[in-house]
């Protein structure tokens, strides 16, 4: 099992965050995905384009966790 972890980091932008989710899926075995709340709700407001790139990345994994994540998040 491979956990990919997703936290709030002003140094990455949220399509590198994308890219570490797609590049962990392209290696064999189980993966799991842990994603802050603040880091989804950023996810989810982008363009298009990069949403189609997150739906690709959350198609990929078995499970997704999103912790932190406010009741309008959820």
């Amino acid at each position: 099992m491979k956990l990919i972890e997703i936290h709030e980091d002003r140094k990455t932008s949220i399509e590198q965050k994308i890219d570490v989710i797609l590049e962990a899926c392209r290696q064999d075995g189980r993966k799991e995905l842990l994603v802050e709340g603040n880091v989804f709700g950023e996810m989810l407001s982008q363009d298009n384009p990069i949403l189609v790139q997150l739906n690709l990345a959350l198609n990929k994994v078995d499970a997704v966790i999103i912790y932190r994540a406010s009741p309008k998040q959820k």
